[in-house]
């Protein structure tokens, strides 16, 4: 509440505050523009941050207001969170420091023991151990403190910037710390010229309201001479194709269309002209041959000019005064044939009347100038309505209007699939929901009072579940997916696709051509080719965030779902290479290759490219895996400026890179919201693999997930690793030693490497500062649901099934198949390069085999060594075997399908098969391959079979 009532307060002073940008009295020394309104306001056309950021209507000072108060409850947030964090760690120091005194105290005691002196002399000489007064420096809270500062700080230097923004310097600091990064929102795309009036003299000329009435300039300013008889128009037009159509009114100011209309105090100068070449035009007009009675020498008028090039209606005003003794300039070659025809060196023209009209009587049409009709973001211009229409022969495709629509029906393609792939993925996530397994975005998280339950391990006897009968649906239903499996799950080597992924490409790709190439013009205007490209943005945001909505939607970790993020990413720069080239040709082709390096939306476009370039470079495999640090901060920074440029590019963007950001945003926050500072602890192995173990974590993860982990050692805070996590949680595993959650982390990299020789050098359980932020991923189907589970590692791998297995045996062993689960029979296969890699996990896969003895859980050990080194270092482990060959995985799943094929077809209790596999591309591609060739009947007669694949590579 106190939050809330600091917020409204900020809120009743800042509109008091807010910066007024008038001039008064025609001071030009500029002290105006710094002098504060002393009264409450609410002026549309206060300068309000950058003076981009005018709010230009009541609405927009009310959205104001709002994005205000949005800035000042986040400003609030932050320090409500600082206060509670503060109360926490100060909890966890005053612990630490009470832990330590009491060792002090206890050592000295035991000192003193040990001497066995009676004299008081020398008891008197044992040191007394003064209780510490200050708090101790603890890096995990140190920089998470200042971390919170620092944000409490920014919002509020921006609202302080809100309410005193006086200078050009400030005004400067605004614009980069605010504009380009935090208010993405506020953009000001800039546009081209489409066209400009030459001749008579302009009112004024701003490329980015050219599609307002009278091309943003409303008020009347001084007039130039006209000629009252034969003259001419003199325009620029940089369109190859468009319609011109020029207007007179005779009122003082004229503030709406409909006031150059024969109804009104207007006329029609001309019929629509169609220029058909880029250039300067000339547009013969006549004032004297409508033959008003109102018009005579010395008459005040306005001439506008209505222009459409295909990017929708543009103005341009010119105040004038009629002579009748005054001669257009030498320059306006048509000034001698006012026959409603145009001449030009540079623009072809033909000219019509309107459709359905006679000189001087206009078609209505509600035209709301450039950017209407596209994206509903832009101010609808009334003053607008009653345009002129012109008729269907002269009319100008419009790639403004048209091309947008083809853009949306390809983003209506690809989120009615992924709605198709939600719905069959329902049953799962529904199933899940009621289980209470389903990932959760809250983090990992603790018990406050920093106590655990132990609970012994053992199995809670129950009946064993009732037999699964194969009946013609369940036998149909995995008919059907044995099928669509035999060809979806087949993969080629070294590729990361399989062929389901490779006909759902296709399938994108086309849709995304076929928007491209129906209707369009694209030699002439490759406009569609960008904003496909703009379409294409979303979803490559989408499928690329760690907390992805679709990642919930589908059952699946973001990390399968990357690789549409990797395809639509290369298919949107393909487009935009479409975009750019065609657009360069048609300059070149039109003899404006100049405009390639003076032209501002061509130089803009270009360095958007040239960003875009620079992502995909930067984005490659090798990049990647040498440098992945690297490619990520690039990434990220790549994107934010290819957002600015896109929008100085094009104003049409702005609609389009909303849901990203919003994506990114949420992204941001669940991360936040699940980052976690906590003490671990590091005991190497050996000199291949390190396991770290964080205590104080009680539940929040699912077996089979990951979480991203920084350790804070040796200058490598910035270096974040995903790392699988071993167990299930306390509360689920049958790992009687087991608390918090243990993660392995295999040498194999520079961070790995020196992570391991970091706890050999302090020992067994050296202690570390780390970042977890997670958990992610996870089994996209539940191993309880299929009476065999068949589990396949290679490498380091293991750390994934050994995680599953911990986690079904618990379910089974020790919570009793509360939860209706059918497993029966465990497989554990791993493929290791040594036998001195089995030891890695030898203790937990060995107390996991003896928490399954003498149950209704059979499992069995596995073990396939590649190299003959070390026999002697394995430790005993029961139901396992251990073979210096390396079988196909299709010998390892036909077992199990031969059991099912013993027990018959009718009663049998047929729950089905479960393969989960991970490790190197090889063997997940050889795992997918061997289920694809499972036989639709032995399917069937199995119960249906899944696979689960986490493929350990970047």
């Amino acid at each position: 509440m106190a939050a809330v009532l600091f917020t409204l307060s900020i809120l009743s002073i800042v509109p008091s505050c807010v910066l007024a940008q008038h001039v008064h009295g025609g001071n030009a020394d500029g002290t105006g523009g710094s002098m504060m309104i002393p009264y409450l306001h609410f002026t549309p056309g206060d300068t309000l941050f950058f003076k981009e950021w005018v709010p230009k209507s009541s609405g927009a000072v009310g959205g104001a207001c709002v994005g205000l108060f949005i800035l000042a409850i986040l400003q609030r947030c932050i320090s409500a969170m600082r206060g509670v964090m503060d109360q926490h760690w100060k909890q966890r120091s005053d612990a630490l420091v009470a832990a330590r005194f009491v060792r002090m105290r206890s050592s000295a005691s035991a000192d003193k023991e040990s001497e066995q002196d009676t004299s008081l002399t020398d008891q008197s000489r044992t040191p007394r151990v003064p209780r510490p007064t200050l708090p101790p420096f603890i890096w995990s809270h140190e920089l998470a403190r200042g971390g919170m500062q620092i944000l409490q700080s920014f919002f509020g230097y921006a609202l302080m910037l809100a309410v005193m923004l006086i200078s050009n310097l400030t005004l400067t600091l605004s614009k980069m710390m605010v504009t380009r990064v935090f208010a993405m929102t506020a953009l000001v795309a800039s546009a081209a010229a489409h066209f400009t009036l030459d001749w008579p003299r302009t009112r004024g000329f701003n490329e980015d309201i050219e599609n307002q009435f009278c091309g943003g300039f409303s008020s009347v300013g001084a007039r130039s001479s006209f000629p009252l008889g034969a003259s001419g128009v003199l325009i620029d037009s940089t369109h190859d194709t468009a319609n011109v159509i020029v207007l007179i009114s005779f009122d003082a100011n004229p503030q709406n269309i409909t006031q150059f209309s024969n109804s009104s105090n207007g006329a029609q100068l001309t019929n629509f002209i169609k220029l058909e070449k880029q250039g300067e035009a000339c547009i013969p007009v006549n004032v004297q041959s409508l033959g008003l009675s109102n018009v005579s020498n010395g008459t005040n008028a306005t001439i506008q000019i209505q222009y459409d090039g295909g990017d929708g209606n543009l103005y341009q005003c010119a105040d004038v005064i009629l002579l009748s003794n005054f001669a257009a300039p030498s320059n306006v070659s048509c000034s001698s044939n006012a026959t409603g025809t145009a001449s030009s060196s540079g623009a072809a023209a033909t000219s019509t009347s309107p459709s359905g009209s006679g000189n001087g009587v206009l078609a209505t049409q509600a035209s709301a100038g450039l950017a209407l009709g596209v994206a509903g973001f832009y101010r609808v211009d009334m003053s607008l309505d009653g345009a002129p229409v012109a008729p269907p022969e002269l009319q100008i495709y419009n790639s403004y209007v048209i091309d947008p629509q083809y853009a949306r029906y390809f983003t209506i393609a690809w989120t009615s699939t992924l709605a198709a792939f939600t719905v069959l993925n329902a049953p799962n996530l529904i199933r899940s929901a009621q289980r209470r397994r389903l990932p959760s975005y809250k983090g990992l998280w603790e018990d406050l009072y920093g106590y655990q339950l132990v609970q012994p391990v053992e199995e809670k006897r129950k009946g064993d579940p009732p037999p699964t009968r194969n009946t013609p649906l369940r036998r149909t239903h995995a008919l059907v997916a044995s099928m669509v499996q035999s060809i979806s799950l087949r993969c080629l080597p070294r590729m990361r696709v399989d062929f389901g992924q490779m006909i759902l490409l296709a399938g994108i790709t086309v849709s995304a051509i076929l928007c491209l190439t129906q209707a369009a013009q694209l030699k002439s205007n490759s406009n569609r080719a960008g904003f496909m490209a703009l379409s294409l943005l979303t979803p490559t945001f989408l499928f690329a965030s760690k907390n992805s909505p679709a990642a919930l939607l589908l059952g699946k970790g973001y990390e399968k779902l990357n690789w549409v993020h990797r395809w639509s990413g290369r298919l949107l720069f393909l487009m935009a290479t479409t975009h750019g080239s065609l657009w360069i040709n048609n300059r070149i082709r039109n003899g404006q290759g100049g405009l390639l390096r003076t032209g501002t939306k061509e130089r803009e476009g270009q360095a958007a490219y040239g960003i875009l370039c620079m992502i995909v470079l930067l984005s490659l495999r090798p990049v990647r895996i040498y440098a992945y640090q690297f490619f990520y901060a690039s990434h990220v920074l790549g994107y934010v400026a290819f957002f600015i440029m896109i929008c100085y590019h094009t104003p049409y963007a702005e609609p389009w890179i909303y849901p990203p950001i919003a994506f990114w945003g949420l992204d941001l926050l669940m991360r936040l919201v699940r980052f976690r500072i906590k003490d671990a602890y590091m005991t190497a192995v050996d000199q291949q693999m390190t396991i770290v173990r964080i205590p104080d974590v009680q539940g929040g993860w699912l077996a089979g997930q990951h979480v991203r982990i920084r350790v804070f050692f040796n200058g490598r805070p910035f270096e974040s690793h995903p790392l699988t996590i071993l167990n299930a949680d306390p509360a689920t595993t049958c790992l009687p030693s087991s608390t918090g959650i243990t993660l392995g982390v295999r040498a194999v990299g520079d961070w790995s490497r020196a992570l391991n020789m970091l706890a050999k050098d302090q020992g067994p359980d050296s202690r570390v500062v780390v970042m977890v932020d997670g958990p992610y991923g996870g089994l996209t189907f539940d191993l309880g649901d299929f009476e065999s589970v068949l589990l396949v590692a290679g490498g380091s791998g293991a750390t994934f099934t050994v995680g599953v297995l911990d986690d079904i045996v618990g379910r089974v062993v020790r919570h009793g198949r509360v939860e209706g689960e059918k497993t029966r029979v465990i497989k554990f296969v791993w493929f290791v390069r040594s036998y001195g890699c089995i030891s890695w996990f030898a203790p937990i896969l060995a107390q996991l085999a003896e928490a399954c003895h003498e149950t209704s859980l059979s499992i069995s050990f596995h073990f396939y060594v590649t190299c003959l080194c070390n026999p002697d270092e394995l430790l005993p482990i029961r139901n396992s075997s251990i073979e210096e060959t390396k079988p196909d995985i299709e010998d390892l799943l036909a077992p199990l399908l031969e059991r099912d094929e013993e027990k018959g077809a009718g009663l049998a209790t047929l729950g089905g098969i479960a393969v989960a596999t991970s490790g190197p591309e090889s063997l997940i591609c050889q795992a997918r391959n061997a289920v694809a060739k499972v036989s639709p009947s032995a399917a069937r007669r199995a119960g249906g079979i899944q696979i689960h694949t986490e493929l350990f590579a970047l």
